[in-house]
């Protein structure tokens, strides 16, 4: 069965170099970065109209995958660019170590963060969050 999520990221894959030639390689990361990021606010935004929550919910998962992966291939694709062969694998795996690991802290927080501040308001602190980082 095919996933919203997976066709999504297809069709990044599809646009991620013609995104890449019309802004640039930087601009190109940048811009699926914060557009990739700024979905994820839809997913707590779904609790406001529950009537029309699922399409929220879709539509994040759709747009966020193709976002970031567009943003996993350009930045993969810089590291390849810019890191001597002899080190790219560990510098690849350094990447995913690190990110990786955000996740795992990201998921021991939220437990008990919804006990003490409630479901909504933790879908509110993790989806700011995950704009954090945008410079």
């Amino acid at each position: 069965m095919i996933s919203v999520g997976g066709i999504g990221a297809f069709i990044g894959a599809i646009y991620a170099g013609k995104i890449s030639n019309r802004l640039g390689i930087r601009r190109a990361l940048l811009f699926t970065l914060v557009a990739g990021q700024l979905t994820v606010l839809l997913i707590p935004a779904s609790l406001i109209n529950p009537e029309y929550g699922v399409w929220f919910l879709v539509a994040s998962q759709f747009f966020e995958d193709a976002f970031i992966t567009i943003f996993f291939i350009l930045a993969l694709s810089l590291r390849q660019e810019l890191i001597p062969g002899e080190i790219l694998g560990r510098a690849n795996a350094t990447f995913h170590v690190f990110s990786n690991s955000l996740f795992l802290i990201g998921a021991l927080i939220a437990g008990p963060l919804t006990v003490w501040i409630g479901f909504e308001a933790t879908l509110w602190v993790a989806a700011l969050g995950a704009l954090s980082p945008i410079p």
